[in-house]
């Protein structure tokens, strides 16, 4: 039976059955009449309480990881329970089961699962490809042969040396695929290698998790216990306008008993020209006794503005290339099989750029077009070649084509070519349709796909086309302030305009996603019917002002006050019933036990250590709070801390340094997102400990890592939420991978977002904070007391919090927990620092 025909069948048998037990399909839906009336008592508070503690106990059952629909709890049918419910017609999300994956090289295979969140009545077919993504987080090497690290196919002929393919699903499948790479078993002494999987081409579906890491765990020794001395990865790429390239050299194998050894490196003319295309470089890099870090050297680049076509590639001969290597090991080292690296220099000085003029573009809705422009930069009237592009509109946009806006065009959308030498700019209208219906601004995602070229590059490749609605919005809400503790009176000023018959509510909407409604008089009522505030709207304008006092006992967190419109045949209030809403944020805090002063204790050369923040004790419940079905934070439990000092920021390059320069420690790396005030990360958890230690002697007070109740106490700053703020991520609040809607692509600055209640910035986020608790697969009661560092090796699984510019968001919630090797270090972990009363 097809989906359509079953959604049909399904709304008419509901709406004939009339008042039927319902399903609690939605987290935002009101309590049912049966979960006010418990206790008997009906004061407000308990109400309150009981709204609280439905949604607090409510499961959800959930995957890991992965965004799945809620749970259906029958609820006791009365009077007025009968909903219509609202069936999606469309499959929801598609992504990875895990964020990374583990495979031991001698596993053979590893395999990955794809999951899809539906319903099994209602799904059409589905389907998204995957492929190896080739970045700078890939360090396996693929081959078809037997000498790579994993083996590559090409199912399709169109995959080029990925490893890649397409899952497909069905009608109303709603299994999870999996799909296999090969891992090629080798005897050489290897680092763990990592391999970056996308899904990507999307069909009829949208992506969450379509990236995830593999990495290939190496298993080989060497039989007399010395370390290999090899290049990682084995060939480097770097435009020739660049300063240097920075190659990495990697010993594996060693011991913290591992003697000194050093090595010697030398470059090599190709196609390049040392002198001319860069500087000739030789040197040794030394490491002492049980250090097993990488290092690293520079080959400087020169940029001598040519047009140069010396390279051998005849695909591109604007690449040169020389190469790198190792020889003459001392101590017990010996080379690895990589011993010689590629380093290609691309000549840039004909590469011309595509690109929209802007990266925003805007136009009214009363307008009858806007042009988009495209321009052709960095380009060589005499040299550069011919360029063939077209114009697509993402479906991620909010406008719809043809209803918001057309583009014309013969192919049904706009190509664009250059011939041979030519740079001019080119255009295209956009057209706008004009309607009397209030629908906010609206988005079309325009996107530059190439078609043909010779040598070319994008610059803005995509741009935001804004439909700015001129058409007034029939409900505004404003409040007197933000901030409200309670007492106060929150003074609610709304604007209602009539776009069609319909009843009006003022709601007030819990962090945990539950509301109530204003009844009469003017106070919050827990009823499942209640009355509108307005009914039939009138055809003028309708202003009015509330004063209400915020009840006593609410829980400090993130509140809204809300307008909202609703067809006059609805009984039972549910946000899915919602025709347009207006809702105006505001946040109720308890200052009485909150001490937000700071303090930095003095090193003994003077200057100031980590700015710190009071802690003040407390208990909290500990773990998977909203129900996202999250095995590692189970079970909720209530857990109780002592008073504490954190610190305010996560530890900076700046602070860090300092450290490393006093003790003789190497500098981490920085990637080239920043220094100074930027978190410190690329750190081990040995690291991080060393710092702690240094700084105790340094001030004469104990400084060490936080445990994990200790972190997850102080980071939900007394609310029960995902966030310190509420449930969902919002926009720009923190520095994560997609849903944060952030300007970063690396690490931000320390305090570039706003603390939470607490005082403490980038709790979420930015980069991952070593603790001192062991990692357990779930909650078994130790998370208080700190593990003791002697007992502590390599491989220990410590417990590390917060997430970072590279996670998506939900791995960033208060309750999300992870783990990472206590001797091994990472581009995205960073730490935090306690200090006891």
């Amino acid at each position: 039976m097809k989906y359509k025909l079953k959604q049909l069948i399904t709304l008419i048998g509901t709406a004939l059955l009339g008042n039927q037990p319902t399903m609690a399909n939605s987290p935002l839906e009101s309590p049912s009449p049966e979960s006010f009336r418990q206790g008997g008592n009906d004061s407000f508070l308990s109400k309150l309480d009981t709204i609280i503690k439905t949604n607090t106990d409510q499961t959800r059952a959930t995957k890991r990881n992965n965004n799945t629909s809620d749970s259906t709890d029958e609820v006791e049918p009365t009077q007025n329970d009968a909903v219509l419910p609202i069936i999606e017609n469309e499959s929801n999300v598609i992504g990875f089961s895990q964020e990374n994956y583990f495979v031991n090289e001698n596993d053979g295979t590893a395999t990955f699962t794809v999951e899809r969140n539906c319903t099994n009545d209602f799904s059409s077919p589905v389907s998204v490809s995957y492929r190896v993504k080739g970045d700078q987080l890939t360090t396996a090497y693929g081959s078809s042969g037997d000498w790579g690290d994993y083996i590559t196919y090409d199912y399709n002929g169109d995959c080029e040396s990925y490893s890649c393919g397409t899952l497909t699903w069905g009608e109303d499948d709603c299994a999870s695929k999996t799909f296999d790479i090969s891992i090629n078993n080798d005897s050489e002494v290897e680092s763990d290698e990592t391999i970056v999987l996308e899904l990507y081409n999307p069909s009829k579906t949208t992506l969450n998790r379509n990236y995830t890491i593999l990495t290939i765990i190496d298993d080989d020794k060497n039989d007399d216990g010395s370390s290999v001395i090899k290049f990682f990865p084995r060939n480097y790429t770097v435009n020739e306008n660049a300063s240097q390239a920075v190659i990495w050299v990697d010993r594996v194998g060693c011991i913290p008993e591992s003697p000194s050894v050093s090595v010697s490196y030398s470059s090599h003319d190709k196609s390049a020209i040392s002198g001319e295309d860069y500087q000739a470089v030789t040197g040794t890099l030394t490491w002492e006794e049980g250090d097993c870090t990488a290092k690293w050297f520079n080959v400087p680049i020169i940029d001598n503005f040519l047009l140069e076509k010396n390279g051998n590639d005849i695909y591109y001969p604007e690449r040169e290339i020389l190469y790198l290597g190792l020889d003459t090991p001392t101590g017990d080292a010996k080379l690895g099989s990589i011993n010689t690296a590629k380093l290609t220099i691309v000549d840039d000085d004909d590469v011309s750029i595509i690109g929209f003029s802007k990266e925003n573009y805007y136009v009214n809705e009363g307008d009858k077009s806007v042009n988009i422009t495209i321009e052709r930069t960095n380009c060589l009237h005499d040299l550069t070649g011919k360029i063939g592009i077209f114009i697509t509109t993402d479906n991620e946009g909010t406008a719809k084509k043809y209803d918001d806006f057309r583009i014309d065009s013969y192919y049904s959308y706009p190509r664009f070519s250059w011939a041979a030498g030519h740079c001019e700019s080119k255009s295209f209208p956009v057209d706008i349709k004009e309607d009397s219906l209030f629908e906010g601004n609206e988005t079309v995602i325009l996107e530059i796909q190439l078609s043909s070229s010779y040598n070319v590059t994008f610059g803005q490749s995509r741009a935001v086309l804004t439909i700015q609605d001129n058409d007034p919005a029939p409900v505004k809400m404003k409040l007197n302030q933000t901030r409200y503790t309670a007492g106060e009176i929150l003074q609610l000023d709304m604007t209602i305009q009539k776009i069609e018959e319909a009843n009006f509510y003022v709601a007030m909407v819990f962090p945990d996603g539950n509301f109530v409604t204003l009844g009469y008089p003017d106070k919050w009522s827990v009823l499942n019917t209640p009355q509108p505030y307005l009914s039939h709207i009138a055809d003028n304008p309708v202003y009015s002002l509330l004063n209400l006092p915020v009840p006593v006992g609410l829980a400090f967190g993130n509140y809204s006050a809300c307008g909202i419109l609703v067809s006059p045949d609805v009984n039972v209030l549910n946000q899915s019933h919602w025709i347009h809403s207006d809702c105006a944020k505001f946040e109720i805090y308890d200052n009485s036990t909150v001490d937000l002063s700071t303090f930095r204790n003095t090193l003994q050369d003077g200057s100031l250590g980590p700015e710190m923040v009071w802690i003040p004790a407390g208990t909290f419940r500990m773990g998977d709070i909203q129900g996202e079905e999250e095995e590692d934070e189970q079970p909720v439990h209530d857990v109780s801390v002592s008073r504490f000092a954190m610190g305010r920021y996560e530890v900076t390059f700046a602070e860090y340094d300092k450290f490393a320069e006093a003790t003789g420690r190497e500098k981490p790396y920085d990637y080239g997102w920043g220094r100074g005030n930027h978190p410190v990360i690329h750190i081990s958890w040995y690291d991080a400990m060393a710092y702690a230690e240094w700084l105790s002697e340094q001030t004469g007070y104990q400084y060490r890592l936080p445990t994990e109740a200790e972190w997850e106490y102080a980071a939900r700053a007394g609310t029960n939420t995902n966030y310190w703020w509420g449930n969902e991520i919002g926009y720009n609040r923190a520095n994560c991978n997609d849903d944060c809607s952030d300007n970063f692509e690396g690490t931000a600055p320390i305090g570039w977002y706003t603390p939470n209640l607490f005082g403490l910035y980038d709790t979420v986020g930015n980069v991952w904070e070593w603790t001192c608790t062991l990692y357990k697969e779930q909650y078994q009661r130790i998370e208080k007391p700190c593990f003791i560092k002697n007992d502590a090796t390599p491989d220990k699984r410590v417990v590390i919090r917060g997430g970072s510019f590279y996670n998506r968001a939900k791995n960033a919630r208060s309750a999300s927990r992870d783990w990472y090797w206590s001797g091994k270090r990472y581009i995205n972990i960073g730490m935090r620092l306690v200090k006891n009363p």
